[in-house]
């Protein structure tokens, strides 16, 4: 994504009906910037500095009366209308200070409405609002008054402010030019000579329609005798256009609009009816067709509704998984089919590697774009990491699969595995705050990608002191975009790690000192989803829990660790022997000064391959059958040849 969004966690309890909000700074976690003696000609200075300096690159800054500096990110909730910078700075700038906002600056890429003009005017007195180019330095300053109207100046970097009073040239303002009337006049009949021009029309609300001149109706048929308006001939830049009014919507009623994709629908999968009396309500053979004619592969054609709905959302970005409702198809849900139809904004089915980061940054990678190379060597640079950034976690994950982030505090969210943005080359991950909805100190410990998380029998969690639990996968039915809780953690205590499990499974549990137990799952009885857990292997006071695995009793595969320093090796399974839970396990490999810390451990088949991640975003994929076979107790092999000051930061396997 190409801009920095926050979630909100909930309903927006800032944004009522009254005429004036306030929000306090402190409860969205972005401080405020206050410079010092700040003098009244280097205001324009300082605003442009916040933006650059914040972390958030929110493309606005406020100063108030008082040279108060403030900045804003995109709020963004499924409970609560879009929040946009420039109104989230305001509302901060006013809650650090009592003096009124006197000066706002904006990156003319950044989302500006009629509602950011009207939290200006609660809170501003002469306020001057610069609107500036990032490329080219060029800005536009407007200057609006009680009236909710914009006088405007123009004017090019270095240009001394004219009086605003004065006219603007018409020739060089850019969207203060006149637009021509459309040959034929929409939505309403008047008589329209070729040189009659279009009005702009402000109402009460912060919205503005077009209108012919001196006709007192607008484009979409909204009458103006007897009402309060302001009218110019120049487009206001901060309010939102009537979508009506500018064509960019059409007057279909919904039940036409449904009728019309449903008939588009129809034309391209044969066994969908063209005309019902519900044209939003597909059969079961009618999704089961849809799904079939989409060319992407997808591993059913038939079965119940809710089964090909859940399978439509697999493969479509856009598609709702309504469980309740399965034949029953919105809007963006048809539009989501026609799209999917033509092979357009389908998703993939492939392997990717999910990398999240301790900045709370993410992204993935198809794995089919990382090259095989031989195992010691120095990799290849994949991730672009900030300073003091590394990545916390990688996985292979299926875009169309459903990802369950387990956080350090013990909630768990969930998402669609596709949100999570693609990296491009040469490109930060993305901040993922606008898909989980985290506290601010809060961050992704460990994820699972999987179909359906009720698909299999349990949940089973680590924590960094020792602790292990498992849950009923039935007990995550209802999981919120705020998170609910996974596990209960003691004081000093972390979740780690996280695993699916069914009935019979052998688990592992590793120390980053390098001590590994092996013990039957039965061992660890079924709790719910608030429960602390029980110890299942005892943890010195300088080491912490490093990686857990679930075994079944048919696998032959080994245990492959590796540490910070780039060594690592494979070890038979059968040489950790079952143990009972909460012992000190057995030394698996040997860390000291050489090897560093345990990383991470994987039980990998002889066929998989690997993928390590390094602090500074180097990447090795290697087949898993180039790390020796070792004994425990041992020191292993080089896995990849480490650059001075970088080490590995995750390892994950990589199935056939």
């Amino acid at each position: 994504m190409t801009e920095k969004e926050s979630t909100l966690p909930q309903k927006n309890q800032y944004r009522t009906m009254e005429h004036v909000r306030r929000l306090n700074a402190k409860d969205v976690g972005i401080s405020a910037i206050e410079p010092d003696g700040v003098e009244s000609d280097s205001v324009w200075k300082d605003l442009a500095d916040a933006i650059n300096n914040s972390s958030k690159e929110s493309g606005v800054a406020v100063a108030t009366a008082d040279r108060t500096v403030c900045t804003g990110v995109r709020l963004e909730g499924d409970y609560s209308q879009t929040v946009h910078p420039l109104e989230l700075s305001v509302w901060k700038a006013r809650s650090e200070s009592d003096s009124p906002v006197s000066h706002v600056l904006i990156d003319s890429q950044t989302d500006r409405c009629g509602r950011c003009l009207q939290v200006v005017l609660d809170y501003s007195d002469d306020v001057i609002i610069r609107i500036q180019d990032s490329d080219d330095g060029e800005y536009k300053e407007f200057v609006p008054d009680s009236e909710s109207s914009l006088e405007t100046r123009f004017k090019t970097t270095g240009e001394q402010s004219k009086d605003s009073a004065n006219p603007i040239d018409q020739t060089t303002a850019e969207s203060g030019t006149s637009t021509s009337i459309p040959e034929t006049a929409p939505h309403i009949d008047v008589e329209v000579g070729d040189d009659i021009n279009v009005e702009y029309v402000r109402l009460n609300a912060p919205v503005y329609h077009l209108r012919y001149e001196n006709h007192n109706q607008t484009f979409c048929g909204t009458d103006l005798s007897n009402r309060k308006k302001v009218t110019s001939s120049e487009e206001p830049v901060l309010a939102d256009p009537c979508k009506m009014c500018h064509g960019m919507t059409d007057r279909e009623t919904v039940e036409e609009q449904r009728e019309r994709l449903r008939g588009e629908v129809s034309e391209r999968v044969s066994k969908v009816k063209e005309t019902t009396s519900e044209p939003n309500i597909f059969s079961d053979e009618e999704l089961g067709a849809i799904l079939t004619e989409i060319p992407v592969q997808t591993s059913i054609n038939e079965g119940s509704a809710t089964v090909l709905r859940e399978h439509l959302s697999h493969i479509l970005p856009d598609i709702e998984h309504d469980q309740k409702n399965p034949n029953k198809l919105s809007r963006r849900d048809i539009e989501a089919i026609l799209a999917g139809l033509d092979g357009e904004e389908v998703i993939p089915n492939e392997r990717q590697l999910f990398v999240y980061t301790s900045t709370g940054r993410a992204a993935r990678v198809p794995i089919s774009d990382l090259q095989i190379q031989h195992r010691s060597g120095k990799g290849k640079p994949t991730f672009e990491f900030g300073d003091e950034e590394e990545p916390i976690t990688s996985l292979e994950i299926n875009p169309r699969d459903n990802l369950y982030a387990f956080t350090n505090r013990g909630e768990i969210y969930r998402t669609d595995a596709h949100k999570i943005p693609i990296l491009t080359e040469k490109q930060l991950p993305s901040p993922v705050s606008d898909i989980f909805g985290f506290e601010s100190d809060e961050f992704l410990q460990t994820a699972i990608s999987c179909t359906e998380l009720e698909n299999h029998d349990y949940v089973v969690l680590a924590t960094c002191n020792g602790y292990i639990k498992r849950t009923p996968t039935t007990d995550f039915k209802n999981i919120q975009s705020t998170g609910i809780k996974a596990i209960g953690l003691g004081e000093q205590d972390e979740l780690r790690d996280a695993e699916l499990s069914a009935e019979g499974d052998q688990i592992l549990m590793s120390t980053d000192d390098g001590r590994t137990i092996r013990f039957p799952d039965r061992e660890v009885r079924s709790m719910g989803r608030t429960a602390k857990g029980v110890m299942g292997i005892e943890v010195d006071n300088d080491s912490s829990v490093a990686a857990l695995n679930v075994i079944n009793s048919d696998q032959k595969n080994h245990v492959m660790a590796i540490t910070a320093n780039g060594y690592g090796k494979r070890t038979p399974l059968e040489e950790y022997r079952s143990q009972t839970r909460n012992g000190r396990g057995l030394k698996d490999i040997k860390t000291g000064e050489r090897n560093g810390p345990v990383v991470d451990i994987e039980t990998p088949s002889p066929e998989s391959k690997y993928i390590t991640v390094t602090k500074n975003g180097r990447t090795i994929y290697t087949k898993t059958s180039e790390v020796s076979i070792v004994g425990r107790n041992t020191k292993g092999v080089e896995i990849i040849d480490l650059r001075l000051s970088d080490e590995v930061s995750a390892l994950s396997t990589i199935n056939k």
